[in-house]
């Protein structure tokens, strides 16, 4: 799945962010493909222009991209990036000791693709490496970038949209684009300590599991993306250091076709929704996925995502800008359900749950509370509470709901309420 090309690079290169935010892109691709990665330093955004080394690593190597070991980056984003990689390399050269050097590979990365037809990057490396200088030296141009971002998709859409402005490739997002859209289903928009009120300790507990490597994380809550949610706010709210390695890896999977896609790549965490949903089980063969699931969905696998008391989650809601009664009251009403607040206070149209259409038809079943539909006699009370005279005509939009089934989940989780009327 290619979010970014050698072209995109190449017209990229010549805007201002560019020479700020590309060493960011390159120390994002490394966190995304070493798996042991000792120290990195890669001052990037407004810290992009400050004095010394571009970046400097010190990882287990990862061919063709990582250099084993130490190495120091240089990077050059302007049109005479060539002359900025032998200069680099001079200067780097005469500042840092021969000891040190001996040790050290010495990296130039430009977003640029290397255009002197008489000389190819292979000619310039074989020159500077043969002076024996470094313990070894690489160029990365815009074509090998394209191939690293190409192999490392969560770092791809990230940029591709909030850097290059590109459009992105459909059936899989960030993390950043997924709560974009998620957050904005409220007014106002929804914060990350919404999520995680009352879940602390679970989101602790999905970090670590995110780093364990292949394998299933059912969660379930009122509604699948709210599981979704959960683990992208948890990311969010990581440490810096663990949020930035999490965010290089994890991608939001929309569709099957895109699941099937990025099935067997390595090092990436999956978010599996919508139609993905039923290909996570393939996905957790490659990498972490979270399996989420709705409250008609759970099983005994899933951990349930518990409800935060309406204190904890009132006071969520300040960060909202609400006042502290206020997001008590928010709480409140809401039942301390993200489901019902998303209807409560939408940004747009809310969606409506699926038993809207037929809600007259449903409050027979809501009177009487439970009844065996093969016991005569509590046929014959339902059909007086809904003055019909057909049985079938009462259960029917039962099952067109799927009320049926939860109330079912309902009575097996709470025996003690299932009664005959």
């Amino acid at each position: 799945m290619k979010w970014i090309t050698a072209t995109n690079l190449q017209q990229w290169a010549d805007t201002l962010p560019a020479q700020t935010n590309f060493p960011g892109l390159i120390a994002d691709l490394i966190r995304a493909s070493a798996s042991e990665i000792s120290s990195i330093r890669f001052p990037s955004g407004d810290k992009g222009q400050v004095r010394g080394f571009d970046g400097i690593l010190e990882a287990v190597g990862v061919p063709p991209y990582v250099p084993d070991g130490a190495s120091i980056w240089e990077f050059g984003v302007t049109k005479d990036a060539i002359s900025k990689a032998n200069s680099d390399y001079v200067k780097r050269t005469a500042e840092v000791p021969e000891a040190t050097r001996k040790e050290t590979t010495f990296v130039f990365v430009s977003p640029l693709t290397w255009n002197k037809p008489r000389k190819k990057i292979a000619d310039w490396v074989t020159e500077k490496r043969v002076l024996g200088e470094w313990k070894n030296v690489e160029y990365h141009d815009g074509a090998v970038v394209e191939a690293w971002l190409a192999e490392q998709p969560a770092v791809a859409s990230r940029y591709a949209k909030y850097e290059l402005k590109l459009m992105p490739t459909l059936g899989a997002r960030s993390t950043d684009e997924f709560w974009e859209e998620y957050a904005n289903r409220f007014l106002p928009a929804l914060v990350e300590d919404v999520l995680l009120a009352g879940r602390e300790s679970q989101a602790r507990g999905l970090l670590q599991r995110l780093s364990d490597g292949p394998g299933r994380l059912p969660f379930a809550a009122d509604s699948p993306d709210e599981v979704i949610a959960f683990a992208v706010a948890a990311i969010r709210r990581a440490e810096p250091a663990a949020r930035l390695f999490l965010e290089a890896r994890t991608l939001v999977v929309d569709t099957e076709e895109a699941a099937r896609q990025l099935a067997s790549e390595s090092r990436l965490i999956f978010l599996p929704r919508a139609q993905a949903r039923s290909l996570a089980g393939v996905l957790a063969l490659y990498g972490p996925t979270v399996v989420s699931a709705g409250a008609d969905e759970k099983r005994s696998s899933h951990e349930l995502l518990v409800r935060p008391n309406s204190t904890a989650l009132g006071k969520a809601f300040t960060a909202m800008g609400f006042s502290a009664q206020q997001g008590y009251d928010i709480a409140r009403r809401c039942g301390r359900s993200l489901a019902v607040l998303a209807r409560q206070r939408p940004s747009g149209t809310a969606e409506q749950p699926e038993w809207m259409g037929v809600g007259d038809l449903l409050l027979p079943a809501l009177l009487a509370g439970a009844w065996r539909s093969s016991v005569a006699a509590d046929q014959a009370i339902l059909r007086s509470i809904a003055k019909c005279d057909e049985y079938e005509a009462i259960e029917s939009p039962l099952f067109a709901c799927q009320v049926e089934s939860k109330c079912h989940h309902l009575q097996n989780q709470h025996p003690m309420h299932r009664r005959r009327l």
